[in-house]
């Protein structure tokens, strides 16, 4: 389907910086995430090459769904468009998330009932503060396959914008602590309330099936991967995001480091290969 179809039917919000569409009726919901993604440009805008203009679409389940063949209620960065669903804690991938939060270790809710006490409902008030923030994560996928940065593994792209997320909440800790907090404590109660509960653990059925594993069992493997990044965040910070876009980069010296890693000595023959041919 052309941008142009993506696009036929939606109101446009005026003044917004990123290009935004949304269904009737959504345009607040559109003003809060089009303020949001704004910021998350800013971001990542730092780490890539290319600046590329991504538009936002907020659509409602009836025009998600005769525009996309993606679970509504999920969020994706797909074709240059950041995808988000209308609904907020009415949303209906939380339902299936549910299970993980009553399986949860009862002091990880206790932490989260402590920070958000006031909300009415805290997992799913994190659950939708995941989402929002998750924006950053989407942006990094269209920007790398703009930069044509490809990794080869589907569970390292993602772990790789998971970091991401993590990175661009540490970066604004000072006035989004309780993002962080949020993005930290959901993380875990995820993982751990999800680990006896789902399917798929491994990285290698990530890698198989993908999205295929089901949408809940598919925000489980992100909860995994954030745990991950979170603890190599603590170690590396955005350093590691420059290092890791830097060797993935389609460049020939990218390439002969590749080799090198691959099998000593191949990488320096390639570099003099490469000098040599006219």
């Amino acid at each position: 389907m052309s941008g142009d179809n993506f696009l036929q039917g939606l109101d446009y919000l005026e003044g917004s910086k990123v290009p935004t569409y949304y269904s009737t009726g959504a345009k607040a919901r559109a003003e809060k995430l089009s303020n949001l993604a704004e910021d998350c440009v800013h971001f990542i805008d730092e780490f890539f090459e290319s600046k590329i203009q991504n538009r936002l679409l907020v659509l409602s389940e009836r025009d998600w769904k005769s525009r996309i063949e993606y679970p509504y209620g999920l969020i994706a960065g797909k074709n240059n468009y950041l995808w988000y669903p209308i609904a907020e804690k009415n949303n209906p991938v939380y339902m299936e998330l549910m299970p993980y939060y009553d399986n949860s270790p009862e002091p990880l809710k206790r932490a989260l009932e402590e920070l958000l006490g006031d909300s009415g409902d805290p997992y799913l008030t994190a659950l939708l503060n995941w989402w929002e923030v998750t924006m950053v994560h989407e942006y990094m996928h269209n920007y790398a396959r703009e930069d044509r940065i490809f990794f080869g593994l589907r569970w390292f792209e993602e772990f790789f914008a998971d970091y991401f997320t993590c990175a661009y909440l540490n970066r604004h800790k000072n006035t989004m602590m309780r993002e962080l907090r949020l993005f930290e404590l959901l993380s875990r109660i995820m993982y751990e309330g999800g680990r006896s509960i789902v399917k798929y653990t491994s990285l290698s059925d990530l890698e198989k099936f993908y999205v295929g594993v089901g949408a809940a069992n598919y925000c489980w493997y992100h909860g995994l991967l954030n745990i991950g990044a979170i603890d190599l965040y603590d170690v590396y910070g955005e350093d590691f995001i420059r290092h890791v876009i830097e060797a993935y980069k389609p460049s020939n010296e990218g390439l002969v480091q590749r080799l090198e890693a691959t099998h000593r000595g191949l990488g320096a023959w390639f570099r003099e290969w490469l000098a040599e041919t006219p």
